[in-house]
């Protein structure tokens, strides 16, 4: 097994790495010309440089934070991430994108208008950042908001600038209330819509967040 660190950073004012720098970092470990994304969880957030270990077997040590894999010209590849305890340096850098809320959105159902998603992270930012706007709609004071996984969503690491504006639109499909930790856990539907209308992707996006008390 080889242990690659990733060239990630904090960004402005976060105090985790994005787990679309993880999945993109990680995409840089495949390379084949038909790979898509399979899927990505994560179960715990870092300041710290992560690495990702290629392997089939099942790692439960502490530093491992999540698992991302890749459908690699139809053979699933699995990169376990690990937290290397090393700090990650911290940028300004933008992300380069727009998302735009339509009226009449809630929490429940929402469309946005994107742009910048010229590339498969800056795709990756749109669908997270408009998920993330999106849970901002829901009553109540949301802290700690921050993305658990991206799944059933097969996005191709060659994404197409074709594809790099147009519209998005997110449904709740469930949340879940951890009655011990009072965290919700939430699971979305987003479809990802071209400008011309004529090409458009789905998957299922999770959060988790909590509620401030009153």
């Amino acid at each position: 097994m080889t242990d690659n660190d990733l060239a990630v950073f904090v960004r402005g004012n976060r105090n985790y790495i994005q787990g679309t720098q993880i999945i993109a970092r990680c995409s840089e470990c495949c390379g084949g010309a038909n790979t898509k994304l399979f899927d990505a969880t994560f179960h715990s957030i870092t300041q710290n440089v992560v690495s990702c270990i290629e392997t089939k077997c099942t790692l439960e040590t502490d530093d491992i934070i999540g698992v991302v894999r890749f459908l690699d010209d139809g053979v699933i590849r699995e990169f376990h991430i690990r937290d290397t305890g090393k700090p990650a340096p911290q940028r300004e850098t933008g992300m380069d994108i727009e998302i735009v809320r339509q009226t009449g959105a809630t929490h429940e159902l929402a469309t946005y208008r994107y742009g910048g998603a010229h590339q498969f992270e800056a795709c990756l930012n749109v669908i997270v950042q408009a998920t993330k706007d999106c849970h901002s709609l829901q009553p109540g004071c949301l802290q700690d908001i921050w993305l658990t996984g991206i799944r059933r969503f097969e996005l191709p690491l060659n994404w197409s600038g074709t594809m790099a504006k147009g519209t998005l639109v997110i449904q709740r499909v469930r949340s879940l209330v951890d009655e011990v930790g009072g965290r919700q856990q939430t699971l979305s539907r987003v479809t990802m819509t071209g400008a011309d209308e004529e090409e458009s992707v789905t998957g299922f996006v999770t959060f988790v967040f909590s509620k401030k008390n009153d």
